[in-house]
């Protein structure tokens, strides 16, 4: 992966800065993002600093603050390297007529960004400029230039490690040329001795070496993960133990691998242990896989031995600490990690916790798509503590930052089932299946809740009312023919939903419509569809 450098002060708002614009642009153009602080690399720090100046293809200079140790920085870089350097800075600092910015480095092209850019939400303005400014940089040839120093003297190299390379080509060259001069004296004096037939010992261990690795290749990536399946999907749970030790022990697998292989665990074997074993040994493999990590947390969070260690987990993850009574954040993380951070919280059921930290978090992460989940989290977070006032309100907003999100509309309509609102729950669990029509569990809340509150719109003109319990199957069953339809191999589900309500006709029909081909909908011909329908296409 190419390298760029990141210089610049280090303090909490260009925190954000680096986080939120400088490490989200360079990582969508494919570079992995290094900052010295961040590094954790032993020795002189400025040893290091420099190394990673010269040897970086791009570097980015934020003078904001006029920090010595940047304008320093810089220099070594034009020093170095002919192009590949971007400089930013705050706009205020480098506004006309009194720029506080020295005036050797005033004249050049820099990117400005407002201080205030989290206010203004423009994090997105300033990155797709960023992102242009690197392109112009990849497409750099040797006659441009972002250096002074190579403006003047132009005769340097592209990079100043081009000398030194040049330097240790030739003394390898001649280091090679000195090898196999010896290496031929060497063989002649073997020849003469009469050892140069005396090689079993070492080709037996090489031919042993080689066996061992082709007998063990079935513990490695695609072979490992396909035996595995054929374990799980034959229901075998103690050979897919003994072959997952085996694989573990003898073989690799990569990080696609592990969540082939943790989906199995969790999803075919069922075995929670052996799948929080699992999960430990992927981690140890993999550790700064984001997405294993949140599969590890949610695997301890349902174990209530096992939910402190979830809650260190998911504070580890999302970068969470609390110093004097306030929470803190220590960095910045993608919304998946958000994302199941709160689902940890919600099983710890870390109500006011989530609550108190809410305000931390809009401060750091501006996005609207963040401010949804995190309103969306708080309304959850009130709905269990029963204030159903505020539960409400904060959906409200969630919704002004995602209108469409099918899964406020959900928790809304817990809300109103709550309140006894049922006239209320059952529009918002049509608006859940109107945000998202292809999500099966949308359409199950809908039928489950007719089933349990006899409550139904019977027409588009009607609002949804009490209706008599006699005629639920009319209003509940279309539902579920539909999310069957969608996806007909979780047919399980649909049958069990059918059985626990009563509906033993319906589940022979269904058996009898999968086994022959015959399309659901055809073997519902007697009932109405339209609701669903109704559901799909009103408009919010």
């Amino acid at each position: 992966m190419k390298k760029a450098f990141v210089m610049m002060p280090y303090a909490k708002d260009y925190d954000r800065v680096y986080s939120m614009i400088i490490k989200r642009a360079l990582e969508e153009k494919g570079y992995e993002c290094i900052r010295q602080d961040m590094t954790g690399q032993g020795g002189h720090v400025m040893k290091n600093v420099i190394q990673n100046i010269a040897e970086s293809e791009l570097v980015i200079a934020d003078l904001s603050g006029l920090n010595w140790n940047v304008a320093y920085e810089l220099g070594i870089r034009h020093t170095m390297n002919r192009n590949g350097t971007i400089i930013m800075c705050e706009r205020e600092q480098g506004a006309e007529p009194s720029t506080k910015l020295p005036f050797d480095i005033y004249g050049m092209n820099i990117l400005y960004y407002d201080k205030n850019w989290m206010q203004s939400y423009s994090e997105d303005k300033i990155v797709e400029e960023l992102k242009k400014r690197v392109t112009v940089c990849e497409n750099s040839t040797a006659s441009t230039s972002d250096s002074p120093v190579h403006d003047v003297y132009t005769e340097l190299p592209d990079s100043l490690l081009h000398i030194r390379e040049s330097d240790q080509d030739n003394k390898q060259a001649e280091r090679i040329k000195q090898l196999q001069e010896e290496n031929v004296k060497l063989k002649d004096r073997i020849e003469k001795a009469g050892l140069d037939a005396d090689e079993s010992g070492q080709t037996e261990d090489i031919r042993k070496i080689f066996a061992e690795a082709i007998e063990n290749s079935v513990y490695y990536s695609d072979e490992a993960v396909k035996k595995l399946q054929e374990f799980a999907l034959k229901g075998q749970k103690k050979e897919f133990a003994d072959f997952l030790a085996d694989v573990l022990e003898k073989g690799y697998l990569d990080e696609t691998d592990c969540k082939i292989v943790y989906a199995l665990c969790r999803e075919k074997i069922g075995i929670p242990p052996l799948t929080k074993v699992f999960l430990e040994c992927a981690i140890k493999l993999h550790p700064d896989s984001e997405e294993l990590n949140v599969y590890f947390a949610d695997e301890l969070g349902r174990d209530y031995k096992t939910r402190e260690q979830a809650f260190v987990i998911a504070n580890e993850m999302i970068g969470v600490s609390r110093k004097n009574g306030k929470y803190e954040l220590t960095k910045h993380v993608s919304s998946r990690v958000i994302r199941a951070f709160f689902d940890v919280y919600i099983k710890l059921k870390k109500f006011n916790e989530i609550i108190q930290l809410s305000e931390t978090l809009l401060e750091e992460y501006s996005q609207r798509e963040m401010h949804a989940l995190i309103h969306r989290n708080v309304a959850n977070a009130y709905l269990n503590l029963d204030k159903l006032e505020e539960a409400e309100k904060a959906c409200r907003v969630s919704l002004e930052y995602a209108p469409n999100d099918d899964m406020t509309y959900r928790v809304l309509y817990r809300i109103h089932c709550a309140a006894e609102n049922y006239a209320q729950a059952y529009i918002e669990a049509e608006n859940s299946i109107n945000c998202d029509p292809t999500n099966e569990n949308n359409y199950y809340i809908m039928a489950g809740f007719i089933c349990d509150e006899n409550y139904a719109r019977t027409s588009a003109e009607d609002e949804p009312h009490l209706i008599d319990s006699r005629v639920k199957r009319e209003y509940a069953v279309p539902f579920i023919i539909y999310a069957l339809d969608m996806k007909k191999e979780n047919y399980g589900r649909a049958l069990e939903f059918l059985n626990r309500n009563g509906f033993e006709k319906e589940v022979q029909r269904c058996i009898e419509a999968l086994q022959s081909g015959e399309d659901l909908f055809e073997a519902f011909s007697d009932l109405d569809f339209s609701m669903v329908e109704y559901c799909i296409e009103k408009e919010l």
